[in-house]
């Protein structure tokens, strides 16, 4: 006797949204492509720079906006300090892991994965990878600092004692 699953399709449209205003930015090194879904069918988009002072207008353009939540994706340390200048803003911010937030092959451009990740996170399917607090993350900069000043020193004694071997010192 065997037993059928039952299966039901779901497009991410049908899910009810979490969210009523809320952004997905899509970050680069030298640029941040935002959109803004809110309650209607239509969403904001703009494309801002990476200096601080871009990333303080990406800030006020937001609130504008209304989008106090937002997603973006974790790509290599280009979100470090989109992070850290929208964390100051008091924005609830979530960062996604690439993995679990591809966009269909194909379709990769910066504007449809900011509308795919606003979408995602409209509708709750965003899980937000654990980022320590800005006090946490200064102690281990220090610490990671400390560690690799410590090997120069040692690497660099370690050159000398060669040298003075060779030379028969």
């Amino acid at each position: 006797m065997t037993s059928e699953k039952q299966t039901t399709k779901v497009r991410v449209e049908d899910l009810d949204d979490l969210y009523q205003q809320c952004a997905g930015l899509d970050v680069h090194e030298a640029s941040v492509t935002v959109c803004v879904v809110g309650g209607g069918k239509e969403g904001a988009l703009a494309e801002f720079g990476t200096t601080t002072g871009e990333l303080l207008q990406l800030g006020d353009w937001l609130r504008a906006q209304g989008a106090i939540q937002e997603s973006l994706e974790s790509t290599g340390v280009y979100w470090m300090p989109v992070w850290q200048i929208l964390e100051t803003g008091g924005f609830q911010l979530r960062l996604a892991t690439a993995k679990e937030v591809r966009n269909l092959p194909g379709r990769k451009t910066d504007l449809a994965d900011a509308i795919w990740l606003a979408s995602l996170l409209r509708k709750g399917l965003v899980r937000a990878s654990f980022v320590p607090s800005a006090e946490v993350r200064a102690v281990l900069d220090q610490c990671r600092s400390r560690t690799s000043l410590t090997h120069d020193r040692t690497r660099i004694v370690q050159r000398i004692e060669k040298i003075l071997e060779q030379v028969n010192v």
